[in-house]
């Protein structure tokens, strides 16, 4: 770093030398003939030089770098006046903004301050040539480089602080006195070529000095009353040299006081407005046995004012001769930034703490920061587990990842997202809805940087509107399975009654003029009337107690050619009436899992059935075999009327769309294939059917060998 800066500072010495060959070579010749494209041309040289100097700084720290452009803009002022400066500013103040950077303020400052103090230098003291050379020089390159570290105030508020901590020794200890010695190598040429013209004219008329050094004198005064900070200059010996009168204003001190011009009067009625006075004597104190050390520190007032405090040694004709003091007032900065550092502190903890997620993720879907909750929430241990793990939301978080698409999208257009739900992936892979407010933060130049905002898990909330959405379809289904099931009931109920009613009528009314013949008749009617409402009865009774989940299943392993015989036993006189032909192919020794009284009541509601939609003198054949699966297919056939594609689709449902009367005007409900259907899927097994119309139906259905274990049922 040290060769570095040595090597920063040779290289910088040698271009200021060629701006001095410049001046020696070029510009003393030409300036007495008030040639102004010689004007114009040293200023454009001078502004390369500039140039040069901007590109080749030198390295004062990692992040800081420093050039002389300060002090060849203030030299080129004092010698060169103000056509060849305003261009060199030009030129210099143009490369500076094409650099551009987050210091391009300070720079263009640093550049129009350097050049302008050095005119007003050489306008309004004229006669520093020949009083006080040192003093003047060194003078004017403070004043050059204490506005050069008061422009620090145009950079960043984050950067300021550090900035000055680290050119303020530079400036004092290497700028300020480089152009005293840039000035004096140029006095001297100029005085040697002043000297060969001595001969010819008298170059300083005394009283003009006289009336430009007052002037002078009134510039520097009207110059420390102009800066905002409270300046005291004091000499070697504890006498006020100089003050303005802002620092009499921050001190409070009276007239008659400063008027005494002691150094140590001035401390002892300051002091106890300090909390911590000892400290403040004790740093005087080293700085004046230390006449070359510099400080900067802070100072607390006993009413909450706090100042900033910068001394540095006062060096006339290359010896210490006092010390300057400077006093900035910062209550209201630090103020800012305690009010700041609290703000952030509690963002920070309810950051932490919020049981929201909070996020800040980038364009490409990367995170920036998230808070202890969304961790959580994603089930990882820690936001830096979480940031670790997932580099691309879109492809790791989204369970469908075109929803990131989605968010893009509306961020672009309106710049944010409000109520937005979607589902993620947790780290265990379950999945969970999110509900997610976010805005956009944009650059200045409109381009979105990155994205912001909260989520909540409102997956319990998702699963209780499923879960309601799931309960109001059931009910509904219900209440409409309901107002069939009354229908129904109402409709098949009323046709054994009106036979009945109409029997007994006519018994009341003709019984003793009726014959036996008409007597068995009626006897028959009012029979397969009560057959079918008893059945009617029965079929809804079982389907009550499935509903209610009261009905028993015990099912058990039975021969199925008994069973079936025992089922059709109790129908065969209904197609006896028909003279249906009722024949089944079944081996003897075929064995089924079931329960018995179910199994028989699908066996008699599935022949009942076929018999009712059978004309007169047709056939019914039962089959049963053995699949691969080991289950058993049991068919029952009929040479009926079949059924339309539309009543197949509706078969199994709780609708009058199935009901029709039989070949015989026998009433149908639909609901024996109702319990057939629930029965067997109880069972494990399968029910369907193959029919066309005017071609007979054929029911399908499969029983299991063995036992089905009861999750598989219930499924």
């Amino acid at each position: 770093m040290k060769e570095s800066i040595i090597i920063g500072l040779v290289h910088s010495a040698a271009i200021l030398l060629a701006f001095t060959m410049l001046y020696e070579n070029f510009w003393l010749k030409n300036e007495a003939s008030k040639n102004y494209w010689a004007r114009i041309i040293t200023g454009i040289i001078m502004g390369g030089i500039g140039i040069v100097l901007m590109l080749t700084p030198w390295t004062l720290i990692p992040g800081v770098v420093l050039d002389t452009r300060s002090i060849l803009l203030s030299i080129s002022g004092l010698f060169f006046g103000p056509i060849p400066t305003i261009i060199a500013i030009l030129i210099t103040g143009s490369m500076r903004i094409i650099m551009g950077g987050e210091g391009v303020w300070m720079g263009i400052a640093v550049i129009i301050s350097s050049g302008t103090i050095g005119l007003l230098w050489r306008q309004f003291r004229p006669t520093w040539r020949f009083r006080n050379i040192y003093l003047e020089l060194l003078t004017m390159g403070l004043l050059v480089h204490t506005v050069m570290f008061a422009s620090t105030i145009l950079l960043p508020a984050a950067d300021i602080l550090l900035i000055r901590q680290t050119i303020a020794l530079p400036l004092i200890l290497i700028y300020t006195p480089l152009t005293m010695l840039l000035g004096l190598l140029m006095l001297r040429q100029s005085n040697n070529y002043l000297n060969s013209l001595a001969k010819t004219q008298d170059l300083i008329d005394r009283k003009h000095i006289e009336k430009e050094l007052k002037n002078s004198l009134s510039l520097v005064q009207t110059t420390l009353e102009s800066i905002h900070n409270g300046i005291l200059v004091v000499d070697h010996l504890g006498k006020v040299i100089k003050y303005n009168s802002r620092f009499l204003q921050m001190w409070q001190i009276p007239e008659e006081i400063i008027s005494q011009g002691d150094d140590k009067i001035l401390l002892n009625y300051i002091l106890d407005q300090l909390i911590d006075p000892n400290g403040f004597i004790s740093t005087v104190s080293e700085m004046y046995e230390k006449t070359d050390a510099e400080s900067l520190d802070l100072l607390y007032f006993r009413d909450g004012r706090i100042f900033e405090r910068l001394t540095k040694p006062l060096h006339l004709e290359g010896e210490t001769k006092g010390r300057i003091w400077s006093f900035r007032d910062i209550t209201e900065n630090r103020q800012a930034v305690d009010r700041l550092e609290e703000s952030e502190k509690k963002f920070r903890a309810i950051y932490e703490n919020s049981q929201e997620g909070i996020f800040q993720t980038r364009y490409d879907g990367s995170y920036i920061s998230v808070n202890n909750a969304l961790a959580r929430m994603y089930g990882f241990e820690s936001p830096e587990e979480l940031m670790k793990s997932r580099t691309d939301i879109s492809k790791e978080a989204y369970s469908d990842p075109t929803e990131r698409n989605n968010f893009l999208r509306m961020m672009e257009k309106d710049g944010f997202v409000k109520g937005y739900e979607y589902e993620v992936k947790r780290k265990d892979g379950q999945k969970i809805w999110f509900y997610e407010d976010a805005h956009a933060v944009k650059d200045e130049n409109g381009k979105i940087k990155f994205f912001e905002g909260f989520v909540i898990d409102i997956t319990k909330r998702k699963q209780a509107d499923a879960e309601v959405i799931q309960k109001t379809e059931e009910l509904l289904k219900l209440n409409n399975e309901k107002d069939k099931f009354f229908s129904i009931i109402a409709h098949d109920l009323r046709s054994p009654f009106t036979s009945f009613l109409g029997l007994t009528q006519i018994m009341a009314e003709e019984l003793s003029s009726l014959t036996t013949s008409e007597l068995q008749k009626i006897a028959i009617n009012m029979r397969n009337s009560a057959v079918n409402l008893y059945r009617l009865l029965e079929n809804l009774l079982q389907w009550s107690r499935i509903e209610q989940g009261s009905l028993p299943f015990e099912p058990e392993r039975t021969n199925l050619q008994t069973d079936i015989e025992e089922s059709i036993a109790m129908v065969f006189e209904t197609a006896r009436n028909k003279e249906i032909e009722i024949t089944y192919d079944i081996p003897e020794d075929l064995m089924v899992y079931a329960d018995i009284n179910m199994f028989q009541t699908i066996v008699r509601n599935l022949v009942s059935n076929a018999i009712k939609f059978t004309p007169h003198s047709g056939n019914i054949n039962l089959k049963a075999r053995v699949n691969a699966d080991k289950s058993i297919e049991i068919s029952i056939k009929d040479t009926g009327i079949g059924m339309t594609p539309d009543i197949i689709e509706h078969l199994f449902q709780l609708d009058g769309k199935t009901s029709r009367k039989g070949t015989h005007g026998e009433p149908s409900s639909g609901l024996g294939l109702l319990l057939c259907k629930d029965f067997i899927t109880r069972h494990g097994g399968k029910i369907w059917v193959e029919s066309a119309e005017g071609k007979g139906t054929t029911f399908y259905l499969t029983f299991p060998d063995h036992p089905i274990p009861e999750t598989v049922l219930i499924h």
